[in-house]
């Protein structure tokens, strides 16, 4: 429910028991082993994230109350706040929303959904593979929003053209359960796929001072990414049960396609632009350039007067400010959690569970906790800014290379699949499709193979690439 639909009333009362909540945690005795800093940054993230949860503030002004009582709380000066604040996280998320929205505005990412609907030649079959694909493929330098965004209306229009009605069509279902899942599976194939994979590379920097490259994340997103969309389109198939074997609606976007003409200035213009960037991201080892300054710079590039894909005015809106500043502060919230020593109070807790389990046991206790902690945590910037620093407590107390543990928590943040709670499968489940429990059924079955395929990667390329 929005912060609007909601009444007054409703709101003051859940804001008022969040504070009491707060209050009441910040005046209980500190448990041995914590430092009151160390209790006070896990009260202040976790009433952070029930107020967001709960929407009764508008996010981005949370965030910034949130970084603004880090000094009122005395976990850090106001300078430190602010400092831990402005990460690279935030330049690159800036940059990666304004070349997503130059997807947009050429119109190529209609004329991408389009050749894909096309070619999957009406069979039903075909089509829902080749969207998830798409979309996970889409998704390794593109937004995960904007992808389902650009795909969503094309299969809207077959899925009405073929008579699959929502809530009646298991074909409908399996679309827009296998859309989402898939763009965040995407998500995981490179750090530009998603704006929680620089902040666990950021978290992972400022508490391990361990540095992993874009090529170095990629050798490991990529192979999960061509591996899981198959699997999970399998599961998708199989638990849905679609009633139709083709669709109806081809010609429609045939015509569609043909009403676009040919390929304009403007969108081979972003093309090239494109692989520019991909190349910068791809060779961030020879040049040294951090995934935040390259992708900036190739934000700049379609403002060029030679190049004039985007202007300030078409563009200033597409920016999700909000998400923005709830990311930054989840990355200011993880940095105050492991400088205050509640990671390490966590993770000692935590190591018992995980005490003598070898490195294969860890991964999928951890990747099991980490997707079922969207049920009651569906803030993935907050998921990584708790769980980061713990694993690297924990795997400095094991001896070993932190980023093992650290790499896989970024992957499963992404796997909100069980429920829609995360905005991702929030858009498609606004399409009437499908209901939270039916999502709930496909989605135990992703998680576990969610699991097994990141821990077997891990495993396997891992340590060819010095990370295990």
């Amino acid at each position: 429910m929005a912060a609007k639909e909601m009444s007054v009333q409703k709101r003051a009362a859940i804001l008022l028991a969040i504070l009491a909540l707060f209050v009441a945690l910040d005046i209980l005795p500190t448990p041995d082993g914590l430092t009151l800093e160390g209790k006070r940054s896990l009260a202040l993230i976790l009433c952070t994230t029930l107020i967001w949860i709960s929407n009764v503030l508008p996010l981005g002004l949370v965030a910034m109350g949130a970084l603004l009582l880090m000094p009122v709380l005395k976990l850090c000066t106001l300078p430190q706040a602010a400092d831990k604040f402005c990460e690279p996280v935030f330049f690159f998320m800036v940059a990666n929303y304004v070349v997503a929205n130059g997807l947009a505005i050429t119109g190529l990412d209609r004329r991408i959904t389009l050749l894909l609907a096309i070619a999957s030649k009406g069979n039903a079959k075909k089509l829902l593979f080749i969207f998830m694909m798409g979309a996970a493929i889409l998704s390794m330098v593109l937004s995960d929003m904007g992808v389902v965004l650009m795909m969503l209306p094309i299969a809207l229009m077959l899925l009405r053209a073929t008579g699959c009605e929502p809530g009646k069509s298991n074909y409908g279902r399996a679309i827009m359960v296998g859309l989402p899942v898939a763009a965040l599976i995407g998500g995981m194939g490179t750090p530009a796929g998603s704006a929680t994979n620089v902040l666990s590379l950021t978290v992972l920097e400022n508490t391990a001072g361990i540095q992993v490259t874009f090529t170095q994340w990629a050798c490991l997103g990529v192979p999960i990414v061509l591996l899981l969309v198959p699997i999970v389109y399998k599961i998708v198939w199989c638990v849905y049960r679609p009633e139709i074997t083709s669709l109806q609606g081809m010609e429609n976007a045939q015509e569609q396609l043909r009403g676009l003409g040919q390929m304009k200035g403007q969108e081979k213009k972003f093309i090239a632009v494109m692989l520019l960037l991909i190349l910068a991201w791809l060779t961030e080892s020879v040049h040294g350039l951090p995934i935040a300054i390259t992708t900036t710079l190739g934000a700049l590039v379609f403002f060029l007067p030679c190049i004039d894909v985007l202007n300030w005015e078409n563009t200033k809106n597409a920016i999700m400010w909000d998400i923005i500043l709830v990311v930054n502060s989840c990355s200011a919230l993880g940095s105050v959690i492991w400088d205050s020593g509640a990671a390490a109070w966590i993770a000692n807790d935590i190591s018992v569970l995980l005490d003598g389990q070898s490195v294969v046991v860890m991964l999928i206790i951890l990747g099991l906790v980490i997707a079922y902690a969207h049920l009651i945590c569906p803030v993935n910037p907050a998921l990584v800014s708790i769980f980061v620093p713990i694993t690297c407590t924990i795997a400095a107390a094991q001896g070993l290379n932190p980023a093992c543990l650290a790499i896989p928590i970024g992957f499963m943040v992404s796997a909100a699949c069980l429920i829609p709670l995360d905005a991702i499968p929030l858009v498609c489940y606004g399409s009437g499709y499908f209901k939270m429990i039916e999502m709930f059924k496909s989605g135990v079955f992703i998680v576990f193979a969610w699991v097994l395929v990141v821990t077997l990667i891990m495993m396997t390329i891992a340590p060819m690439l010095g990370l295990m």
